[in-house]
Parts: structure tokens; C-alpha cells; sequence
């Protein structure tokens, strides 16, 4: 909650006091672990964000017995009244598998929040996300893609137009590159 107030002066003014507060909160922490934690955008993957939490929560841990797995999705988790971001990121330090979903419509978002001044919790989210993973609280962060390719050739173009996620994009992301910009360290 500190992390995410929307004044910078009423957030954590160095990594060292988000640490010290991170290890704070991981060590009250309970044993109610979550398999997979799924993170969306409401307005952009909203569908397929409650179909992936339908089909993980009838996954089935141990063969013939009742153990089902148990997965974190905002919408269900977080009931009225309760503080979003406390629960969210309570939630994220006590799960296993960390999946954004990232449709080309988030990505755009993205991009647009770049030429603007405004701020973005999912990006801030997914930061937290990958330093519990260096942590190793999180045990892994398995991103998953949405939405349909253009068909076309094996490039992903189709007509002439490259296609949305096509082999040249994956190769030039390979390379920490993104339309010839190269990525910010993490």
C-alpha cells in the first residue's frame, strides 16, 4: 500500500525501506499459499483472465484425493470493503507461479503510458512480482500471451504487414530489443 500511494512523497524513498518493509510483511505472512497468481488488465483481459482461474482452480493436485489448487484472481479473492492493494500484494507474496496475461492491447497501453506522465500499478505490480522471484518466494513467472495471430507467413506477415507477435518480434526481444529500443534493466 505504501509502495502505491499516488503522492511520491508519501512513498518509500529508497529500495532499502521497501525492502525492510517487504521482509516485515513475507515474515507475518501465512500458510495460505496460492499455486498461480493471475495479473490483468480488467478493461483488456478481463475473459480470459476468469477462464484461466475456472480451469487452474479444477486442477487437481494429488490424483484421487480432494486437493485442488488454489488461485488467486483480484475479482474473486477480494471482497467489497477490503483494501485492494494490501490483499493484492498479500496475495502475490503467498503464491507459487506468478502469470501476467499480456495482450496486445495491454502492450498498447503501455506504449501509450510512455508518452504521457501517468502511471501505471500493473508495471508496479509485476516489479514486485519479479523481485520476490529473486527472492525465491515466488517460485517461478510464466507470462502468458493473448489474442489471435495474423496468419500469414512463417514471419507472421500477412499482405506485407508484419504480423502482432510475429518471429522477427521474438528475435529482436531475444536481443533485449523492442522495435529497435533497447529494454530498461530490471
Amino acid at each position: 500500500a505504501h509502495a502505491l500511494q499516488k503522492e511520491l512523497a508519501q512513498r518509500f524513498m529508497t529500495a532499502q525501506e521497501m525492502t525492510a518493509a517487504l521482509d516485515a510483511m513475507l515474515q507475518t505472512a501465512g500458510d495460505d499459499a496460492f499455486g498461480l497468481f493471475i495479473s490483468y488488465r480488467v478493461w483488456c483481459d478481463k475473459d480470459f483472465a476468469e477462464e484461466l482461474f475456472r480451469a487452474a482452480s479444477k486442477c487437481q493436485l494429488r490424483p484421487g484425493r480432494e486437493h485442488r489448487m488454489k488461485v488467486y484472481l483480484d475479482k474473486v479473492r477480494i471482497v467489497d470493503g477490503q483494501r485492494f492493494d494490501e490483499n493484492f500484494i498479500k496475495g502475490l507474496a503467498n503464491s507459487i507461479v506468478f502469470t501476467p496475461l499480456l495482450s496486445a492491447k495491454c502492450l498498447q497501453s503501455f506504449v501509450e503510458l510512455g508518452q504521457t506522465d501517468k502511471e501505471d500499478f500493473v508495471l508496479m505490480e509485476w516489479m514486485v512480482a519479479i523481485e520476490l522471484k529473486k527472492r525465491d518466494i515466488v517460485k517461478a513467472i510464466l507470462p502468458i500471451t493473448i489474442e489471435m495471430q495474423d496468419k500469414g507467413k512463417k514471419d507472421g506477415s500477412k499482405d506485407g504487414k508484419p504480423g502482432l507477435y510475429s518471429e522477427q518480434f521474438f528475435m529482436e526481444l531475444r536481443d533485449g530489443k523492442v522495435n529497435g529500443q533497447s529494454l530498461p534493466d530490471t
